[in-house]
Formats: C-alpha cells, sequence, structure tokens
C-alpha cells in the first residue's frame, strides 16, 4: 500500500461530503416525525387552507433551522489521535470532547451504500463495551484515511495481545496483515441461504403491510370490505384458500431471498492475523473487524433445510454495547461443519467435542411441560366439543401436538459438556442451535429454582457474559453449584484477560 499523507496528531474534520449526508439524515428524520402534519397539509380543505398554510411555514422553519444547525455542527466537529486515545469534539451550544482509548474499542465498522462508494467515502463506527450506544459514528471519512485509522487501532491492539510473546510483530498501521479467506459465498450459495431463511419472518413483513394497506385505504373512504366480499366470496371454496396459501408462501420465499441478497451480497469472511474481517451488502456494504479476544461467544444453528444443504448460520458474539449486540454481531451464514469447527478451535483453541459426550437435562423438562399443556388442551377440547365448534379444535390439536414434539425434542437434544476450560452447549428442537464460551469470559452465574424445581431438587443455571446470557435448564441442584463452583475457581485463578 503506497505511503499517505495522513495526519491524525491534529484535529481533522469529516469529508466535506458529510455535509450532504448529514442534511439527508436531518431531513429523514424531520419528516418521519411530522408526517402527520403532512398527510393533513396535502389532504386539506378548502375551509382550512390558511391554517393548513401556517402549519406548512412551521415545517419549513424548523427544517430550515435544523439543517443550518446540522451544517454548524459539521465545522464544529473534530476528531484526533493523542496518546494512543482517539478524541471526539462536537457541539455548537455545549461543546463536549470525548476519548476513548484504542484497547476499549470492540470493533470497527464500515458502511458503504451507493452514494458512500460512487464518493469514495465510508460511514465509520466504533464500539466500546459497557456503553448504551455506538460512542463514535461519522457520516462519512475518506476510505483510504478510514482504512489506516482502523489499521492503527487494529495493529496497537495486537501488539497489546502479543506483548508476552517474542514473536516480533512486523505489521505496522501502513500495511495490512496477512488475510485468509475463510468464506466467500457466491450467487448460487446465496439463492440457498435465501431459501433456507426464516420465511414465517418474511410472512410477517407481509401481514403487516397487508394490515397497513387495508387500514389506510379505509381512511381513504374506500369500502374495503365491499371489495373483499366481490373477490373473495365467488371463490372462497377449500381451492381458493390452498392457492392463496401457496401465493403467500411463494411471497414469502422471494422475500427471504431478495433480503438475502440485499444483506449478504458479495459476501467474504476473512481471517487477519488475530482477528476478523468480513464484508457484506449490495445497497449498502458493511465492513466488521475485531480481534479475536473480543468474541465472547460462538453460536451455531440450522433448520430442516439448512441440514440438507450441510450448512449453518455462524454469529460472533462480541463485548460490546446493546445496541452492538443486536445489531453488529456478524452473522455468517452457509458455514459448514469442518469451517464451524475450525473457527472455534481458531479463535477458542479448543476442538468441539463430540455430541454424545454431553451431559443431559432431567426428564422433568418434558413431563411437566407435557402434563400441564396436557391438561389445559384437554379443558379446551372439552369446551369445544360441547359447543360443536371444531374448526379451532382442529388448529388447537395441531398446535398441541406441534407444541408437545418441539419440547420432547429440545429434551433430547439439550446437552452441556465442558473441554479444556470451554462450555459447550447443544439444544434445538426441529434445528441445532449451539453455543461455545471460555470459562474466563463469564461475568456472572446465577443459579435459580421454581418452587416445582425446589422440590424436585432441580435448578436452572444461567451465565451472564459481557456480549449477552445463556442457560441451561433443568440439571440437579448439585450439578448447577458443582459448574458454578468450578466456573468460579477457574475464573479466580486464571492469568488469562477475559477481553
Amino acid at each position: 500500500m503506497k505511503k499517505n499523507s495522513f495526519d491524525l496528531t491534529v484535529p481533522n474534520r469529516e469529508s466535506p461530503l458529510a455535509i450532504l449526508f448529514i442534511l439527508i439524515k436531518t431531513i429523514y428524520n424531520i419528516v418521519t416525525r411530522i408526517w402527520p402534519a403532512l398527510l393533513v397539509f396535502l389532504f386539506r380543505g378548502k375551509s382550512d387552507h390558511e391554517n393548513t398554510s401556517y402549519l406548512l411555514i412551521a415545517v419549513v422553519v424548523v427544517t430550515l433551522v435544523a439543517m443550518i444547525f446540522s451544517f454548524i455542527n459539521y465545522f464544529k466537529t473534530y476528531y484526533y489521535i493523542h496518546d494512543n486515545e482517539l478524541y471526539l469534539e462536537k457541539g455548537v451550544l455545549q461543546k463536549t470532547k470525548t476519548n476513548i482509548p484504542f484497547e476499549r474499542i470492540q470493533s470497527v465498522q464500515f458502511e458503504q451504500n451507493i452514494f458512500h462508494t460512487v464518493l469514495n467515502v465510508v460511514k465509520l463506527k466504533m464500539d466500546t463495551a459497557g456503553s448504551d450506544k455506538t460512542e463514535i459514528d461519522f457520516y462519512a471519512i475518506e476510505k483510504d484515511k478510514a482504512a489506516w485509522l482502523r489499521n492503527t487501532i487494529l495493529t496497537y491492539k495486537e501488539k497489546l495481545v502479543e506483548k508476552n510473546q517474542t514473536k516480533d510483530v512486523a505489521a505496522t498501521p501502513q500495511t495490512v496483515a496477512s488475510q485468509e479467506i475463510i468464506l466467500q459465498v457466491g450467487m448460487r450459495d446465496l439463492m440457498k441461504v435465501g431459501l433456507t431463511r426464516n420465511h414465517l419472518k418474511s410472512g410477517g413483513v407481509i401481514l403487516i403491510f397487508l394490515a397497513w394497506l387495508y387500514d389506510n385505504i379505509k381512511d381513504l373512504g374506500v369500502d374495503a370490505d365491499e371489495y373483499y366480499q366481490e373477490v373473495v366470496a365467488p371463490g372462497s371454496d377449500f381451492r381458493f384458500y390452498i392457492y392463496l396459501t401457496i401465493l403467500f408462501l411463494l411471497a414469502s420465499v422471494i422475500i427471504s431471498m431478495v433480503r438475502s441478497v440485499i444483506a449478504f451480497f458479495d459476501l467474504r469472511f476473512i481471517r487477519v492475523s488475530q482477528g476478523f474481517h468480513m464484508v457484506a451488502g449490495l445497497f449498502t456494504k458493511k465492513e466488521t473487524s475485531a480481534l479475536d479476544q473480543k468474541i465472547q461467544m460462538i453460536s451455531w444453528s440450522d433448520n430442516l433445510l439448512k441440514r440438507q444443504l450441510g450448512y449453518y448460520d455462524v454469529r460472533l458474539h462480541q463485548a460490546a454495547s446493546h445496541e452492538m449486540n443486536k445489531r453488529q454481531n456478524p452473522l455468517i451464514p452457509g458455514m459448514n461443519t469442518t469451517k464451524t469447527e475450525d473457527l472455534c478451535r481458531t479463535i477458542f483453541k479448543v476442538h468441539l467435542p463430540p455430541k454424545s459426550s454431553g451431559k443431559k437435562i432431567q426428564p422433568a423438562y418434558f413431563r411437566r411441560f407435557f402434563v400441564i399443556l396436557t391438561v389445559m388442551y384437554s379443558i379446551v377440547l372439552f369446551i369445544l366439543l360441547w359447543l360443536q365448534i371444531y374448526f379451532p379444535l382442529l388448529v388447537l390439536t395441531v398446535f398441541y401436538g406441534v407444541s408437545v414434539l418441539s419440547r420432547y425434542l429440545q429434551y433430547k437434544k439439550k446437552n452441556y459438556c465442558i473441554k479444556e476450560d470451554t462450555i459447550v452447549i447443544r439444544g434445538g428442537a426441529f434445528g441445532e442451535k449451539n453455543v461455545i464460551f471460555p470459562v474466563i469470559k463469564i461475568q456472572g452465574i446465577e443459579i435459580s429454582q421454581s418452587p416445582y424445581q425446589r422440590r424436585k431438587n432441580l435448578a436452572d443455571i444461567t451465565f451472564h457474559l459481557a456480549s449477552g446470557s445463556v442457560y441451561i435448564p433443568y440439571i440437579t441442584i448439585d450439578e448447577a453449584n458443582v459448574l458454578s463452583d468450578y466456573c468460579l475457581y477457574k475464573i479466580e485463578s486464571s492469568v488469562k484477560k477475559w477481553m
């Protein structure tokens, strides 16, 4: 890479193009908050012309003031580096100064929509553990400068990790570490990913859209119920609903595939020195970088379709803010079993144990659920039979059967084991849901018992990590206490850092 002329030891502003993105964001925020007022203006009557004109003037004035304020704020915002810390100064009426040490920065993400790509700038986000929101968020920075800043931070963090090793660190902020592509998803694999995604979520989007459309049509004075009777009533036989169901499922699958293409287009998961780098996205390309030590746990899951294709969805859970945990933990689709095991071995230095080596949970996990659900089902069943209401009875029976089967499969698959100071918890119902994390990553352990569990000497144990919580249900209280004592001992006696 060619030498750069970046001097981040002095105050720098974002790219001047950031003004454009700031103004767009400001207008968007205003419109999303005042759209009811805009609707009133558009559909006003002649008698309300004068009142709505004042409303429009007020909206325009507020928008102009907000845009001017955002414009001034751009020139009052600076960032720079000093003593391995990133400083951010901003504010118009009230100035604030934030400094974040490099070691606290958990991840660095780039985002590029179509306009960013054309203008050769990136949106840059940095996240730190222990905060409720992203600490640093830049609208537009020159791509080369953003890459240099990211490499500077990650190189410093790598040297901290390796400070007790004799290995010479040759990387510098101006160089890129050796890279190895772990996974690259092509269009064919992307179609498979879309085909096996959660279509219920896509179906929910369709239902929400139809409900919104129905309400808005009625508000405009159109009798939607009349049109419904004209369209549905003549063909409301069994075949009509079968065709409607098939159309609904096809639409859900298409939406899932479109969502997959938009989110995971040109996905590349790359191993970089002691960390990873992930790039994906069609309209908005997102780049995420972080080090191994920041990863608190790894989870991988599948469903019936994914199992037939032989791959998992893998998620890397990092120590970060609540917002980061919800949205920014990298999801890597299309990982087969071998790549998933290699990833766990690379990051946590442990070979995944076989499923048969895990300790099972207690049968009461299924039995109690089965008894309670059966009693409730029997009561409702008797009432529906007495009232001769048969269609809800059919729906209820299907729900009862699926619930019992799902709980039984969860019971059969749920197990846990400890290997090389690492806990592996397996589970799932119609698919698999697994998680692995080192003991030293645990920040808290909670043992809980319901009144029923106290009578049966059972308990649930929950492990709290910086990236979230995982739990093991229905083990004996003795197992829970032994497991808790073991983990606490390992945490206290370990010389390794949890992050």
